[in-house]
């Protein structure tokens, strides 16, 4: 495996990609330029999300389950080593190589974003994955729209005059935020040197595109009911250090306006253009395009 650097692009439409729970679960945004913000564990949560659900073969497995107990995890990867808990190793503040490996066999995260092993409740080892993404922004300012939630029966039986849907106070039992409409990029890279000691095969990059692609599709929810991919744009390099700067490559992939368009409020006023570098030692593809 060489180096191989890609560009991915999202639409949102009336939802919210990724709240702040410090804000009021609010749409994340730049405080200066008014952008939107997705963080680049929110995407990896998702990818997460649809491996577990799409595959089920051996070495697929997700070590980062949502209300899982690493613990008892760890516990059961290590019994399945040839070596016995009572081994002076499991002793040890830290997992051996050994140890590591057979997480990463294991579990397609691991070996992929890679992660932190808990032990004891402690960092066991960090294991730096192969795969990095960068937050991704959206290409314009959003616009964000806060709703109050309401509903006309209550949660129990109150004093009198309380809970009872007479329009008031009483009946708001929240508020949701959406971002109305917008584009976001994301740049991302996968470096060959970390895949060849965490495992990570060309099998799995491919995987990783395929979730990129169809990940919102199992993550729809009211308050996130249109989010779905734009393009996905993937450089390879011929040469493991990379011929060329990352950011030089991304620089091909741009989202622009359409003439006569001010505040973009729909896909038809975006248009995605992609340029191939002509490049010595790069090879583009578009693995993905809406256009």
């Amino acid at each position: 495996m060489n180096k191989i650097d890609f560009v991915y692009i999202f639409g949102v439409v009336n939802s919210n990609p990724n709240g702040d729970p410090a804000a009021n679960n609010e749409p994340r945004t730049n405080p200066i330029t008014g952008k939107g913000i997705v963080r680049n564990g929110c995407i990896s949560r998702k990818i997460k999300n649809y491996i577990e659900a799409s595959q089920d073969e051996k070495g697929m497995d997700i070590y980062y389950k949502k209300d899982s107990i690493l613990e008892e995890t760890n516990n059961e990867i290590l019994k399945e080593s040839d070596k016995k808990q009572k081994d002076s190793k499991q002793n040890k503040k830290k997992f051996c190589d050994e140890e590591k490996k057979l997480f990463m066999d294991r579990f397609f995260d691991i070996r992929s974003t890679g992660g932190v092993i808990t032990k004891s409740g402690k960092s066991g080892g960090d294991i730096y994955g192969p795969v990095q993404f960068s937050m991704a922004e959206s290409i314009d300012p959003v616009y964000i729209v806060t709703m109050t939630i309401t509903r006309s029966c209550s949660a129990k039986k109150s004093e009198e005059g309380e809970g009872k849907d007479d329009g008031k106070e009483t009946g708001k039992m929240g508020s949701q935020s959406v971002v109305c409409f917008g584009y976001y990029k994301m740049n991302g890279n996968i470096c060959p040197q970390r895949a060849n000691k965490t495992g990570m095969t060309n099998s799995d990059v491919d995987l990783l595109f395929n979730a990129l692609e169809n990940m919102w599709e199992i993550d729809k929810s009211s308050n996130r009911p249109s989010i779905y991919p734009k393009a996905i744009v993937v450089f390879e390099h011929n040469s493991k250090l990379g011929n060329v700067k990352s950011h030089e490559l991304y620089r091909c992939v741009k989202v622009i306006k359409n003439k006569g368009v001010e505040e973009p409020s729909c896909d038809d006023d975006y248009k995605i253009e992609i340029n191939d570098p002509q490049i010595n030692g790069i090879t583009m593809k578009v693995l993905y395009l809406d256009a």
